[in-house]
């Protein structure tokens, strides 16, 4: 007996002329072709960035947000990557806006979940710090 899977696309996947590291990862393709190409490939999620939430929320609104992604049966939506978000630098003011970006849009589209990253640079942080910071975003 054959069970179908549950396969999600994730942000790049249909992201458009847009890389992870660009200063704006906010994808150029408009959300409705992104979801109707997912949901004909078979896809039964649909992953968004930081930027492209944000910049979707502002100008759709939560509500057609996900009224498009129940149309193209897109039943499960994660977000990502939140990084930085341990870091003892300026650079954590930053990931705390994002990292409240990201919640917020994970409480109004019911993402599955949040990615987040290590420190992508290669610095090395105390294992009890890294601990505490996980634990603090995990009850957010």
């Amino acid at each position: 007996m054959t069970q179908s899977a549950d396969i999600i696309c994730t942000y790049f996947t249909l992201a458009g002329n847009v890389g992870p590291f660009d200063a704006n990862t906010a994808s150029p393709i408009a959300l409705a072709e992104r979801a109707e190409a997912a949901g004909r490939a078979g896809y039964t999620g649909f992953g968004f960035g930081v930027d492209d939430i944000e910049q979707l929320a502002n100008t759709l609104g939560y509500q057609e947000i996900n009224a498009i992604l129940d149309n193209n049966g897109l039943k499960h939506r994660e977000l990502e990557v939140l990084v930085d978000w341990f870091v003892m630098d300026e650079r954590r003011i930053a990931a705390d806006r994002k990292r409240q970006i990201l919640l917020e849009a994970a409480e109004n589209i019911g993402a599955r979940h949040i990615k987040v990253a290590g420190d992508v640079r290669g610095n090395t942080y105390p294992l009890a710090y890294i601990i505490e910071q996980f634990a603090l975003l995990c009850d957010q």
